[in-house]
C-alpha cells in the first residue's frame, strides 16, 4: 500500500462468470492513455481455474503483465500476507454471462471480514444499495474504468476506521445467525 499505488485483490477459482478480463482490459486502457497515469494500480490474482489462461493472455495483450500478479492457490498466513497488501477487493464482473442480474457472493463476506472496500460488476443482494464502501459497474462486457476505481478509493480511503466500519457492516450482513434468521422465522410461524 502507498499513496501512489492501489492494490486490488481477487480471490477465486477463475470461472467464466468472474469476468476478470474486464478489469485487465480496463487496466490496459488506463495505462495506454497519452497522459501520465495518476496511480500505480496493481492486481493480485489469488487462485486458479479454467479462465487463468485467458487472463494471462489478456495481460499480455493489454501490456499489463508486470502489474498483474498471479499468486496461485494460497491459504492461511500466505493468503493473509497478500490480503494485507490489498486496498480493495473485486467480486464477480461477469454475471451477465450466465444470465444473472444480481449476485450474492461468499467472497463479499470474506472481503468485508478483511475490511476491504469492494468493486463489483452487478448489484450484491446482501448489501444496501446506498452502502458507501462498494463500487458497482454495469453488468456487461465493458472494460472497468480504472479512473473511476481510483476516484472511488480516494473518496473513502481517509474515512476514520474504514476497515473496522466495513468489518462491522459485514458482520451485520454475513454472520451466519443473520443469514439464517429468515429461515428460522419461517419455521417458527
Amino acid at each position: 500500500m502507498g499513496e501512489d499505488s492501489i492494490n486490488l485483490i481477487v480471490v477465486a477459482l477463475f470461472q467464466n462468470h468472474h469476468g476478470y478480463e474486464r478489469l485487465i482490459e480496463g487496466m490496459g486502457d488506463y495505462y495506454s492513455k497519452d497522459n501520465q497515469p495518476k496511480r500505480d494500480v496493481k492486481l493480485h490474482m489469488v487462485g486458479y481455474g479454467p479462465e487463468e489462461g485467458l487472463y494471462r493472455e489478456k495481460c499480455d495483450q493489454y501490456g499489463v503483465s508486470e502489474r498483474v500478479i498471479f499468486h496461485g492457490k494460497k491459504a492461511g498466513s500466505e493468503l493473509d500476507d497478500i490480503y494485507n497488501k490489498a486496498d480493495m477487493a473485486v467480486t464477480s464482473l461477469g454475471m451477465y454471462k450466465i444470465g444473472h442480474k444480481r449476485g450474492d457472493f461468499l467472497k463479499t463476506g470474506e472481503y468485508m471480514a478483511k475490511g476491504l472496500p469492494i468493486v463489483t460488476g452487478c448489484p450484491i443482494n446482501s448489501l444496501d444499495s446506498d452502502y458507501r464502501y462498494y463500487l458497482e459497474f454495469p453488468n456487461d462486457n465493458t472494460p472497468i474504468d480504472i479512473d473511476r476505481v481510483i476516484e472511488f478509493y480516494d473518496s473513502i480511503k481517509d474515512d476514520s476506521d474504514l476497515a473496522e466500519t466495513i468489518r462491522k457492516y459485514g458482520e451485520d450482513k454475513y454472520d451466519i445467525c443473520k443469514k439464517m434468521e429468515p429461515i428460522v422465522n419461517y419455521f417458527k410461524q
